[in-house]
């Protein structure tokens, strides 16, 4: 029976996890995906050279990716959690 409880509560443990921890946890990573590519995008234009233009077009469709899916993980309401 102890067995059972305990496994209950981890399985409880896993659900709020998931549920809190692990989205807010996402959302800063998505956060600092953008910081370097902010950070990126400045280095190569203070180069400005054909090829670092090339290079700012494509890190800054990265970081428009990234945007998105910020705004898609955060659009639902309860993330990050209250």
């Amino acid at each position: 029976m102890a067995l059972i409880k305990a496994l209950a509560a981890a399985l409880t443990a896993l659900a709020a996890f998931l549920k809190y921890v692990y989205p807010v946890k996402q959302i800063r990573e998505i956060h600092k995906d953008i910081d370097k590519y902010e950070d990126q995008i400045m280095e190569l234009g203070n180069i400005g050279d054909a090829n670092s233009k090339l290079q700012l077009e494509l890190l800054h469709q990265r970081k428009v990716r990234a945007e998105r899916l910020l705004s898609v993980f955060t659009s639902y309401g309860d993330y990050p959690p209250r």
